[in-house]
């Protein structure tokens, strides 16, 4: 009987201390270890921009009368902010905008067209400057945890400033041309949260930001037209709240 009793109350203790341990499993909050990247952030850029950039005087009735190329390049330091909402089924839909001091600028010689065909105009020469770039975009990712690749695409802005130059006259203020300059933007990239609050990325932006046309004084009956295309890689750090 003594026998008896004794393995009865084991099996009762141990019976006890495994359903306290079950429950104790099903209270446990479930820790999944996945990364958030739902919120708002704000953050820096640095990059560096390649641009081509085309400008064409066209005289009625001759038509296309001098043309040039620069192909102003040069640093990108900006700042951006946006807002992400991350779904379960693991992509991330969000919305930026950033603001960028430029320093890319670059020259060319002018052509002039004849009768026989284009020749170095050796009088002429014509450069654009890009002075400060923007954008507002929405961007699309698939989160790998702390990782986001993502595409992006939207609105881009730049103010641009082109001085047709005349040799003997490098400071003949009509022929400088200044505009901002709308068109588009998109670009692919990649973030990675290094902390919870920290992420750093890597992006490649392409931007159109069309032309504008500009009346040319000294020229009778004509019109000039520049436009602006860069190709950007950027690099950032963002803070999220």
């Amino acid at each position: 009987m003594k026998t008896l009793m004794l393995v009865s109350a084991l099996i009762l203790g141990t019976s006890d201390k495994a359903l306290a341990a079950d429950v104790a499993m099903v209270d446990a909050p479930v820790v999944s270890g996945v990364y958030d990247w739902s919120g708002f952030y704000v953050g820096i850029d640095a990059g560096y921009g390649i641009g081509t950039s085309g400008y064409e005087i066209h005289q009625s009735p001759d038509g296309l009368l001098l043309f040039s190329g620069p192909e102003p390049d040069g640093f990108l330091l900006g700042a951006h902010a946006g807002y992400n909402w991350h779904f379960g089924n693991g992509f991330v839909v969000g919305g930026e905008a950033d603001l960028n001091y430029s320093a890319s600028n670059g020259g060319d010689a002018m052509y002039q067209m004849t009768p026989t065909g284009a020749f170095p105009h050796s009088s002429y020469t014509m450069e654009t400057e890009v002075k400060w770039t923007g954008s507002a975009r929405a961007r699309l990712g698939y989160a790998i945890d702390r990782l986001l690749p993502y595409v992006t695409a939207g609105v881009a802005a730049a103010g641009v400033e082109s001085d047709f130059n005349i040799a003997g006259y490098p400071a003949n203020p009509y022929h400088a041309y200044k505009d901002t300059y709308i068109g588009w933007t998109g670009g692919i990239g990649a973030e990675y949260a290094l902390t919870d609050k920290v992420s750093i990325r890597a992006e490649y932006r392409y931007a159109d930001y069309g032309s504008q046309d500009f009346a040319t004084p000294g020229i009778s009956n004509s019109v000039a037209t520049i436009d602006l295309q860069s190709h950007d890689v950027r690099f950032g750090l963002s803070y999220r709240f």
